[in-house]
């Protein structure tokens, strides 16, 4: 059966959620750090196209979570 939301949330303590969040974020920031690589940065432009597509991108991702 399922248990009242309350009941729920006192489970999960929001330690659980915060700390693999911080720590994955971390490890990101850091292999960023040491792959980075200034010349190949340099390469990639800016532009009306590429804006284009990060706003199809989050509207597809909002159509998603729609979806379910």
């Amino acid at each position: 059966m399922t248990e009242p939301k309350p009941t729920i949330l006192r489970k999960v303590s929001p330690i659980k959620i915060i700390v693999p969040i911080i720590l994955g974020l971390a490890i990101v920031g850091y292999l960023i750090y040491k792959d980075w690589n200034q010349q190949a940065v340099d390469t990639f432009s800016f532009n009306h196209v590429v804006l284009l597509f990060i706003v199809i991108s989050f509207f597809m991702m909002f159509l998603r979570d729609v979806g379910y």
